[in-house]
């Protein structure tokens, strides 16, 4: 068998004797894995309208252990214009430990990095010159069992990073788990050495020289590369293009609606009336069914083409106190959980929600988050299991979600508001006070609550409970993912493959996830947007979504925290405005942990144990439900606890350790 720096030096002798390398061929900084470095412009090329997309070949992405690969012109990954914004940076070193990376920041030391002197890393933003601040983890996740020397390195921006900007990835010689120094592969050496092919050499220079500026000699790096950032169009257009053409299409009044049924009877004390029908909405998929071929139609400009109308379930929950009170009730719209449907909204867990709707005055509704709703599942299985060049699906489906969901809010302060036979007192009034708007979401409805927090044009404030973002941050620490990460594991024997499959579908996913809508809810608002207000919920130990992805929207968003609130492992709350205990912040967005008494999270990246999760916690938690009615009502943060939010969580009304999301 040949060796790999055997074959490393055959490459570099083929490609001086062949002229440049190939785009789009492998990259060799990091030979064993044809992906590796990521993400990295080596991929990316300038197209002849002038614009720059990635251009991977059959090749580059995993292929499975079957020889099945991942087509990147099929699958659309071809026409990015760049990277993630909140990428999980990825090298591999053979036989790294912990020891490897100790004086690296982790996520509970994130200043670490600030230094860039002292930093191992460095990430350098190459238009303000500055480091970002990020942290470092070594995979643990991506194994059949917990022991394997294959770890990959990961690289974690503290904050989603800026749209079509270029950034530099140095890493200065790390130790291997014998204490060794790492060698850097055969052609960085020769690029390090001036000696590389002419057209990697020359990039390279750039990147050396630009390194330099900030005091970064090119003879202390084990491996350096760039990469650039994709779009804010290409990230958040086909949400906005289907959004403006469908408010536009539907009006004020919202779209039209059909009754299946209504009770009145048999129903939760509280709960006076319960409403069940479908509202008819523009839909821009090829197909309703979801099926793995299920895409977003395109025009010459990638924007959603109108496709027709079609029928979406919905439901809404009328508390009994305001069926004959004229403009008493606001609008509560509900984000259901993974795999789930809007009928999360009449669960029996969902005693904590009426309570909400009748103390602060909210009639509940709810749709189905399309794309990852039970009635997806079939097809993600499909997909994860056969055959990843279809996951585009996920994405789009899930903007057509989005759109739908955004319908029905306007539905309700338009025309259903008024209908004389639903939502109207003995005398004929609306109940219904359109004005007063707000979204309420917990676990994919806090996930995917930030991207509808984004888009939204008629609410102002948001709950976002246990959210979190990217999904490449929290399927490895969740349980809830265990099921299809052994499908691949099936399929994909190398984890550190495994690890690359997380960035593959990471490049798609932007359009329809947090990661590329973050900043969009307040610091930089989609057009004809207004900047939001969110609240971010999460209790420590919770096994389904990491409170790591609820901090990286904190931080994206300047939300405030608690100094006092509930940490794990002696964190540092990095980036974000801590403030004492007795401060009543309004206008402004925060986050607030809740300590149930779990074990602490897990140091590296696999989820905690599901004994003591607290995925259900802090939405039970009446405390929490005080501090999210005040902030809907009056935009005031108030620290409900006095200090840090400590309970037992047999306390907790209601709080189901296992929920059924």
């Amino acid at each position: 068998m040949v060796s790999l720096v055997g074959l490393s030096i055959f490459l570099f002798f083929c490609n001086a004797v062949l002229g440049d390398m190939v785009p789009g061929s492998c990259d060799d900084l990091v030979p064993e894995y044809c992906m590796l470095p990521f993400p990295n412009d080596h991929w990316r090329v300038p197209r002849d309208d002038g614009t720059y997309r990635l251009n991977f070949t059959i090749d580059t992405f995993p292929i499975d252990d079957n020889g099945l690969p991942i087509d990147p012109v099929a699958g659309k990954w071809n026409e990015l214009h760049g990277f993630p914004v909140m990428p999980a940076i990825t090298a591999y070193f053979p036989r790294l430990d912990e020891s490897s990376i100790d004086s690296c920041a982790h996520w509970w030391n994130i200043e670490v990095s600030e230094n860039m002197d002292s930093s191992p890393i460095i990430l350098l933003d190459t238009v303000t010159m500055k480091q970002v601040p990020h942290w470092v983890e070594l995979d643990h996740a991506s194994f059949k069992e917990q022991v394997s020397e294959k770890r990959g390195l990961l690289i974690w921006p503290a904050t989603a990073l800026d749209f079509n900007r270029r950034y530099i990835v140095a890493i200065k010689p790390l130790r291997n788990r014998d204490g060794v120094v790492v060698s850097p592969s055969p052609l960085f050496q020769q690029l390090r050495d001036g000696v590389g092919v002419a057209s990697r050499q020359t990039k390279h220079n750039d990147i050396f020289e630009t390194l330099e500026k900030v005091g970064v000699n090119r003879k202390d790096l084990l491996l350096t590369w760039d990469f650039t950032t994709n779009t804010k169009t290409d990230v958040t257009g086909r949400l906005v293009s289907a959004r403006d053409d469908a408010r536009k299409r539907l009006g004020t009044d919202g779209p039209d609606y059909r009754i299946a049924s209504v009770e009145t009877e048999g129903l939760n004390e509280l709960i006076g009336k319960q409403i069940k029908g479908q509202f008819r909405m523009p839909t821009y998929l090829n197909t309703r069914n979801p099926t793995p071929s299920s895409r977003l139609v395109l025009d010459e400009h990638s924007e959603p083409v109108f496709q027709g109308y079609d029928w979406y379930d919905f439901e809404v929950m009328v508390p009994k106190a305001f069926m004959d009170s004229p403009g008493a009730a606001g609008i509560l719209q509900y984000g259901h959980g993974l795999f789930g449907t809007y009928k999360e909204v009449e669960y029996g867990s969902s005693d904590y929600m009426y309570e909400d709707a009748t103390d602060y005055g909210y009639v509940i509704c709810a749709s189905t988050w399309i794309g990852l709703s039970s009635q997806d599942v079939p097809a993600m299985a499909e997909i994860i299991g056969r055959d990843l060049t279809d996951f585009q699906y996920i994405p789009d489906r899930t903007i057509q979600g989005v759109v739908n969901a955004l319908g029905l809010m306007t539905m309700l302060k338009g025309k259903f508001g008024q209908d004389p036979e639903m939502l109207t007192t003995t005398d004929g009034l609306p109940i219904i006070n359109p004005e007063k708007t707000a979204y309420f979401g917990n676990s994919e409805g806090g996930i995917f609550g930030t991207v509808y927090m984004a888009a939204s044009q008629d609410v102002k404030r948001g709950l976002l409970g246990v959210p979190g973002g990217p999904y490449s941050l929290l399927l490895p620490r969740s349980l809830d993912f265990g099921a299809e990460f052994d499908i691949m594991k099936l399929r994909y024997n190398d984890p550190v493959d495994r690890l690359n499959l997380m960035q593959v579908m990471q490049l798609l996913w932007d359009r329809a996830e947090p990661a590329g809508f973050m900043k969009a809810v307040s610091r930089d608002p989609l057009p004809d947007t207004q900047p939001k207000e969110v609240l971010l919920h999460y209790g420590l130990g919770d096994a389904q979504v990491t409170w790591l992805g609820a901090q990286a929207i904190a931080r994206s968003v300047d939300a405030v925290q608690y100094a006092s609130s509930a940490k794990e492992n002696g964190e540092s709350f990095f980036g974000l405005e801590l403030i004492a205990d007795d401060v009543v912040v309004t206008g402004r967005s925060g986050i607030q942990g809740w300590d149930y008494g779990s074990a602490q999270a897990p140091l590296v990246n696999t989820p905690p144990s599901d004994e003591g999760d607290t995925h259900g916690c802090p939405r039970n938690d009446d405390r929490a439900q005080v501090q999210m009615g005040a902030f809907f009502l009056t935009g005031q943060i108030s620290n409900v606890c006095g200090g840090t939010c400590v309970t037992d969580p047999a306390t907790v009304n209601h709080c189901d350790a296992k929920p059924t999301e």
